[in-house]
């Protein structure tokens, strides 16, 4: 078993961590852990236990079927029915506003960042959010379906908050092809009935 412990608003955190693992568990082809029990010690600190997942995470970034794989994942939890989040709060984003100090490389991505939040707003659709999606949190073992950790971040919102990470820590980083991921992201939806087309912007 693994036993996670939170200090870091404990009790929330523990509950996004079972509540999501709870829903994933409804997932078309994913395996994820089963709690095994649960407790909060007021204002402290809070644990869940369960199950461990065998598996690796995909470390290579030149694995193009690795690389597909993280897109068919991400389409298999956003594709959770919207009446089965009833009980998940919304997803928060864990950005700090950037020092307002008028450097020049802060002041473009502020702006920047200024200019694409109305689009994403526009484009967005709303969804099951893992939180922390990257292949650091997805694991594969040979015959069985991919397994995905680590709720604690989960919630409602904007399923595009985990194909930004995505790209970002695999892609951008990491040297995956994003197209690759995104493709295979599309077919999955479309396989799930979800039909989520991305807008590239």
């Amino acid at each position: 078993a693994i036993l996670k412990i939170y200090t870091h608003r404990p009790a929330e955190r523990a509950q996004r961590e079972i509540t999501g693992l709870n829903l994933a568990a409804q997932a078309d082809g994913l395996r994820v852990p089963v709690v095994l029990g649960h407790d909060t010690v007021d204002g402290a600190l809070a644990w869940v236990s369960a199950t461990r997942l065998d598996g690796t995470a995909p470390t290579d970034p030149h694995d193009e079927q690795a690389t597909a794989l993280l897109g068919t994942v991400a389409a298999r939890l956003h594709a959770l029915p919207d009446d089965a989040l009833t009980g998940l709060p919304p997803f928060r984003r864990n950005i700090r506003p950037l020092p307002d100090d008028h450097h020049p490389v802060r002041t473009r991505l502020s702006a920047a960042l200024a200019q694409a939040g109305p689009v994403q707003t526009a484009a967005c659709v709303p969804g099951f959010v893992h939180g922390d999606y990257s292949a650091r949190n997805v694991l594969l073992a040979d015959g069985k379906d991919p397994g995905v950790i680590d709720f604690e971040g989960c919630g409602t919102g904007c399923v595009y908050d985990d194909l930004t990470n995505l790209c970002v820590q695999n892609c951008l980083i990491d040297g995956r092809d994003p197209h690759l991921a995104l493709a295979a992201y599309h077919a999955e939806s479309a396989r799930l009935g979800r039909n989520i087309e991305v807008d590239t912007r």
